[in-house]
């Protein structure tokens, strides 16, 4: 999988169809930049692939603990 389209899925799965503005934000970037990551024209260095997958990991703890709350909450529910 290319690094441009990688970038795209994760900005997808995180922020929805219009998804670059969110992620330069989260990533305190242009959003120029995040453009051009996602178009093939740059890639991110180092230390964004580590800020992207630290974003990630901690979208995933807060659904994590969503899904944990859904599910205490449906045993309260009478069938």
């Amino acid at each position: 999988m290319s690094g441009s389209k990688l970038i795209e899925d994760l900005g997808e799965a995180l922020y929805g169809l219009d998804w670059h503005g969110p992620l330069a934000s989260a990533l305190g970037l242009p959003e120029q930049t995040i453009r051009h990551w996602a178009a093939g024209i740059a890639e991110p260095d180092r230390q964004h692939y580590g800020a992207l997958i630290a974003l990630g990991a901690s979208k995933v703890t807060v659904m994590t603990r969503l899904m944990e709350r859904l599910e205490v909450q449906i045993r309260s529910v009478t069938p």
